[in-house]
């Protein structure tokens, strides 16, 4: 089961609990400041993660996966000697890392996105699985803040490596997180497999009619045709304003395609239900625009 969050009491109790299996941080996963797991036992399911991860915003977690490389950078306490006190610490270190990750320039255009906003807080996961955060009340599993978040202009890559995203995290709660820190280790799967939403696009493919018509699904950051969006109840998935659908099909040979069937259509907008509600194998996609659609 992993670590416990710790209790919360000022006492000191040096008795060692349990085996530190802490390594390098190998990915995060980033949410608002404020945005928490209520209890260690739901910490411990991925149900949870997968969850907060289809969330509407701004209650939306944001897993980045597995790094390339992850490098400390972590700052010091900056002290002043004092003949009468001693050494006093007039800057408290902070926990820094830069992240560097294999992702498209697409993919870095929406992860460059986060540089807008400064209330962040995040997750650290490691290769044991651990997942580190804090916990103010010894109760909720809750992120670290951030003090920065930076997104790095995307690098111009060196010959034989890859062009790269690099992420610059600094920790703003130095003493929570030694006083209080809070780790879950679950069993049963890795923090590596929790996968973010990923954006897709519909459009159009030939003629539609008052009976309905094909589209294509694909994701937005590679292209490559997003299979799985039409199970038994593929109705639910999508919806046209004023309209029932019949049915939504994929195709056998061309993955990807669907073949939507209503009735009485006319000049209107495919729109798929919001992350949370989209049920299948693929549930992790939104599209946000939908697709305009003309009758012949």
């Amino acid at each position: 089961m992993g670590y416990q969050i710790p209790e919360t009491s000022s006492t000191p109790n040096l008795g060692a609990r349990s085996k530190n299996t802490e390594t390098l941080p190998a990915g995060l996963i980033i949410c608002k400041t404020g945005l928490s797991i209520d209890t260690y036992a739901n910490a411990l399911l991925k149900a949870t993660w997968d969850t907060n991860t289809k969330a509407a915003y701004p209650n939306r977690f944001l897993p980045t996966g597995a790094c390339i490389r992850c490098t400390p950078q972590d700052k010091e306490n900056v002290t002043m000697p004092s003949p009468f006190k001693g050494d006093q610490v007039v800057f408290w270190g902070k926990n820094s890392m830069m992240f560097e990750f294999d992702i498209s320039d697409i993919a870095h255009a929406e992860w460059f996105k986060m540089n807008d906003r400064t209330d962040w807080s995040a997750f650290t996961f490691d290769d044991n699985d651990n997942i580190k955060g804090v916990s103010s009340d010894g109760i909720k599993f809750e992120p670290r803040k951030c003090l920065s978040l930076q997104v790095l202009p995307r690098s111009t890559p060196a010959e034989g490596e890859k062009a790269l995203t690099k992420v610059v995290v600094t920790f703003a709660d130095t003493d929570l997180a030694n006083r209080n820190p809070a780790i879950v280790n679950p069993t049963t799967w890795t923090p590596r497999e929790l996968e973010p939403v990923h954006n897709i696009d519909l459009t159009i493919s030939g003629t539609w009619t008052a009976t309905g018509g094909a589209f294509t699904a694909s994701f937005r950051e590679s292209g490559s045709p997003v299979s799985g969006l039409a199970p038994a109840d593929a109705g639910t998935n999508f919806a046209i304003a004023g309209k029932s659908i019949t049915s939504i099909t994929e195709s056998s040979t061309v993955p990807g395609l669907y073949v939507l069937v209503s009735t009485s259509l006319v000049t209107s907008t495919l729109t798929m239900v919001a992350c949370a509600s989209i049920t299948g194998p693929v549930d992790k996609v939104e599209n946000t625009t939908g697709m305009a659609f003309t009758i012949a």
